[in-house]
């Protein structure tokens, strides 16, 4: 890590078109990042990754809110599901950010220490068109660097995260 997609806060992001790879309907998956702030607080709201399906569907996000790392998913019923980071970010310093889903629950990780998992009211049902890296909704740009952003369609391990988070993507 550390030369990834440098955004300003503004309207930077990139997009992933839809590949069957990114179906992550009713079934486990793992999302992740490496990601270094150059502000936490503006905007307060910062997008890394969202799964976005654009009419009549779900989404999936990974973000931080005023420091907090977060796991987050609406499925079709309209619902708000978000797990949070163990820790509050700093800006200038590079963090592991890993979101899971087990078919269960769904944790944020941040530097393999995972957060307090939550169990939502359903399964998040994420069929997505594309994958936005950087913001997806106008008032939620990151302000910082995404670096290595990874999307499996299970759930990694607790052991698997850390592996990643010492040795890199093997």
């Amino acid at each position: 890590y550390g030369k990834g997609r440098n955004f300003d806060g503004n309207n930077d992001s990139v997009a992933i078109a839809f590949n069957d790879v990114l179906n992550l309907a009713n079934s486990p998956w793992t999302i992740a990042c490496w990601v270094k702030h150059t502000s936490i607080t503006a905007p307060s709201i910062q997008e890394y990754i969202r799964g976005v399906k654009w009419v009549g569907g779900s989404n999936f996000y990974l973000f931080v809110d005023n420091g907090i790392p977060k796991i987050g998913f609406n499925p079709l019923s309209g619902a708000w599901y978000t797990a949070n980071g163990p820790i509050t970010l700093l800006v200038d310093t590079w963090y592991f950010i890993v979101g899971v889903y087990d078919g269960t629950t769904i944790t944020c990780y941040v530097d393999a220490v995972a957060g307090t998992p939550v169990t939502p009211g359903c399964s998040p049902d994420v069929k997505i068109d594309n994958v936005i890296i950087g913001m997806a909704d106008d008032n939620r740009p990151m302000n910082g660097i995404i670096d290595e952003v990874r999307v499996w369609n299970r759930a990694l391990s607790a052991q698997e995260i850390l592996n990643y988070y010492q040795h890199g993507y093997l």
